[in-house]
């Protein structure tokens, strides 16, 4: 590795910096659509609050041992193998440091995602009992009956999508909970053989708490936002997973030519300031 752009270290730099602007971004719209801070976003703004920090902490800690390999390789008392040693030390203390900072933001991540479905979501009433399972049973049976009647993948989400509506029109909680949440609906299209629907459904369903709920919908684009598998923060698990471990090797292996300059940024070449312009804004609201 040399100072030249390291493209996964690019691309590492421009989804962070992304997702943090798309996570402040979609609290800020959410934060003006609603007439108080009411204690779902509180709480999803409390768990996001260090996680700039802790991507920071990420970059700052690459940067450091960047500038120590320099320092090392560049040490005349040390022989090459003492060099390789310290240098060897000093990545494992890193990293150290670093599993810690995406530790910290996972769990950051999954108290967000949590929440916000939680807000959005109907949940299952109490007491959770034999009268209840009875009751679920019931409904079970009936939309089973109604289900079985229909011919066709997209028809069947679409009357699922209606039970879900009436359960909700009708207040029916345990009713609601069942379409919108267990694990019946998606259970249901899998016997009929409608796996590739799925997806489909779940998305579908945020619409109808949205339509249903009009109280919720700023709430429900707020928890899609957040919930995007690919621009939301399910992002954070390729982001901090495959893709950090393979830039911190890179940075690992690197080591300056002999009469080089070493250049004031990781990534040189990509044109990205390593410690400035990767810049995690902090909540402005």
């Amino acid at each position: 590795m040399s100072y030249d752009a390291n493209p996964m270290l690019t691309v590492y730099d421009r989804q962070t910096a992304a997702l943090v602007d798309t996570v402040n971004g979609a609290l800020a719209t959410y934060r003006q659509d609603r007439s108080a801070d009411g204690p779902s976003l509180a709480k999803v703004r409390n768990a996001w609050h260090p996680v700039p920090d802790q991507l920071a902490a990420i970059d700052e800690t690459m940067a450091t041992l960047r500038q120590n390999i320099l320092n090392v390789t560049t040490d005349a008392d040390l022989t090459p193998d003492a060099r390789e040693r310290r240098i060897q030390t000093l990545s494992d203390v890193g990293w150290v440091s670093i599993k810690t900072a995406i530790a910290a933001v996972d769990d950051a991540a999954t108290v967000m995602l949590e929440t916000a479905r939680a807000a959005v979501y109907p949940a299952r009433p109490e007491p959770q009992d034999a009268v209840q399972e009875a009751r679920l049973a019931g409904i079970k049976s009936d939309a089973k009956m109604v289900l079985d009647t229909i011919a066709g993948e997209q028809a069947t989400v679409d009357r699922i999508k209606l039970l879900l509506r009436r359960a909700l029109d009708q207040g029916d909680a345990l009713a609601a909970w069942l379409f919108a949440v267990s694990d019946w609906p998606a259970d249901y299209l899998t016997s009929r053989g409608f796996d590739l629907y799925l997806t489909a459904l779940a998305a579908e369903v945020d619409d109808v708490i949205a339509d249903a709920t009009p109280d919720t919908q700023a709430l429900v684009a707020l928890y899609r936002t957040l919930a995007h598998p690919r621009e939301g923060l399910p992002v954070l698990g390729v982001l901090l997973g495959h893709l950090l471990e393979q830039v911190w090797a890179d940075l690992r292996a690197w080591r300056p030519a002999a009469n080089t300059r070493v250049p004031s940024t990781l990534n040189n070449g990509g044109g990205i300031e390593y410690q400035g312009a990767v810049h995690y804004p902090p909540m402005t609201y």
